[in-house]
């Protein structure tokens, strides 16, 4: 990653959703993120193997895995990018538990525009990696 240009990989098994946050990502101003969409958990960890990512956009419900462990599969096998959870559900206990265990933030599909989620992977993309320093 540059400072203007990302790499996204959108793990997300709803066709709907992963269309509309690809589309936010091709509108955001002054960055450009460059989005890939896998619909399962293996598809995304396979994902890894080829293709540079910068930051992961993860629903934690998903075919072959559900829940926290989703997370963690990601986590441990990616210790090195970052991780935006995204949620169709509003789960303050979750999302406390990811951000405690290195998630750089968590969203809920409903409540997402442009903006916010541009400046959020922008902005996770910055601080997971000055903590690394």
């Amino acid at each position: 990653m540059d400072n203007r240009s990302a790499n996204v990989l959108i793990i997300e098994n709803e066709p709907s959703v992963a269309g509309f946050l690809m589309e936010y990502l091709k509108r955001a101003q002054n960055f450009n993120f460059k989005a890939s969409w896998r619909s399962s958990l293996a598809e995304g960890l396979n994902h890894f193997k080829n293709n540079p990512v910068d930051i992961v956009v993860l629903d934690l419900g998903l075919p072959d895995s559900d829940g926290y462990e989703t997370f963690e599969k990601i986590r441990k096998q990616q210790p090195n990018v970052p991780i935006v959870i995204i949620s169709g559900i509003h789960d303050e206990e979750m999302a406390i538990k990811t951000i405690e265990n290195g998630a750089q933030d968590y969203l809920v599909k409903g409540q997402l525009d442009l903006d916010s989620l541009s400046r959020t992977l922008r902005y996770s993309i910055v601080r997971f990696r000055a903590r690394k320093k």
